[in-house]
């Protein structure tokens, strides 16, 4: 069964698949660089992901080691040493060694056992908009969008594919991990690709829900910084940094709510790029990074311990357990113009218990409507408590 494909940044071709069948090794005994390598490898197991590339030119005789540690990110040169001596990354499907060099167009994948189990899908996911080319979802929390090393069944795509076992939706853009709300999938192959087009002209225009710390000092504010991954440049690779020759970004900001007693603001967030990590690095930049943020808030060294599991670090130090961001509405582009609304989750609610006060509750309504250019015909904020997927 293979999954979406999609381009990376360097322009190698990456698609990921769930192997429906066993390969067998070619018999070659495979030497082990450490007595840590005792878990039976990746290769050729049924469970596994494997995400597969072409050697870009860049990349031209850099060895095997490198090249893993450099495409993944958080996996040390060590432990990328450990796995191809394993036989868990391979060239043309051969095993290799950890010093053997790479050269443009070789065709190489990496094998990866998700670590999650096979889980029960009756997720609160909520359908939003269904026409005959267009399903438009709410996406709770926690869940991830694509099939990753890590989290395979945790995904929106395997809720897809059991959900619509005949035919499976396809997702036409992105969210984190954390952030909830809208979530655009196609029915048709020349839906998904009329949906790409206009989210690369701005035609499907998507608003975000932010409750970031401090009050802005102006109501409406513009961030134009361009972005880039920070790559070696620092401790996370994948965090985007201000760079004057990154890429073109621009977020549109303006300040709805501020909550005195907590100090936190609620800003409505109009992304005009759609850059990895945009709001969540504008608004940091714009020195009000989002509640609960664990990169652009606490910082790139609680971030590393974090995610690397150090057990000297705990997310008691935040401020909520996920960052406050939320896909408010998208206004969809097509014969007829729809806004489609994900009313912004419990959780996140508690966070500016002012919120549903009638005082600020009207006025915020007002400036949404302003902005949507119509009026609300359902509430825009959900005071349900939710489990947690």
């Amino acid at each position: 069964m293979v999954l979406p494909f999609s381009r990376h940044p360097d322009r190698s071709v990456l698609h990921r698949c769930h192997v429906g069948h066993r390969h067998h090794s070619s018999g070659k005994k495979r030497h082990s660089l450490s007595d840590r390598v005792s878990k039976i490898p990746a290769f050729g197991d049924d469970r596994a992901v494997v995400q597969r590339w072409l050697v870009p030119h860049p990349h031209d005789g850099s060895r095997a080691d490198t090249y893993l540690s450099e495409k993944i990110g958080r996996i040390s040169r060590e432990k990328c040493r450990l796995l191809i001596a394993r036989g868990d990354f391979r060239r043309n499907n051969l095993a290799i060694k950890p010093s053997t060099r790479l050269y443009s167009g070789d065709a190489v994948s990496f094998w990866r056992i998700p670590p999650d189990k096979k889980p029960e899908t009756n997720w609160p996911i909520r359908i939003l908009h269904e026409d005959a080319n267009r399903l438009v979802i709410n996406k709770p929390p926690y869940l991830a969008v694509h099939p990753t090393a890590l989290h395979y069944y945790r995904t929106i795509t395997y809720w897809l594919q059991t959900r619509f076992p005949e035919k499976p939706p396809h997702i036409c853009h992105r969210l984190d991990k954390e952030t909830s709300g809208t979530l655009v999938c196609s029915k048709t192959a020349q839906a998904e690709s009329d949906i790409k087009k206009s989210f690369e002209k701005n035609r499907h225009r998507k608003l975000y829900l932010a409750i970031v710390k401090g009050k802005p000092t102006t109501t409406n504010f513009p961030v134009d910084t361009p972005l880039a991954l920070q790559g070696d440049r620092g401790l996370v690779r994948i965090k985007m940094i201000a760079d004057p020759n990154g890429l073109i970004s621009h977020t549109d900001f303006e300040l709805l709510h501020h909550d005195a007693e907590r100090n936190r603001s609620l800003l409505l967030c109009k992304p005009l790029t759609g850059r990895q990590h945009q709001i969540r690095a504008h608004a940091a930049l714009a020195g009000h990074p989002i509640v609960g943020d664990k990169l652009y808030d606490m910082g790139e060294i609680y971030f590393d311990a974090l995610t690397t599991q150090n057990e000297n670090t705990s997310d008691d130090h935040l401020e909520h357990p996920r960052h406050a961001l939320h896909a408010f509405a998208i206004q969809l582009h097509g014969v007829q113009e729809e806004t489609v609304i994900a009313p912004l989750p419990y959780d996140l609610v508690t966070l500016m218990p002012s919120l549903s006060q009638n005082e600020h509750y009207s006025g915020i309504i007002e400036k949404l409507e302003a902005r949507l250019g119509h009026a609300l015909t359902s509430p825009w904020i959900d005071q349900t408590p939710e489990t947690r997927t």
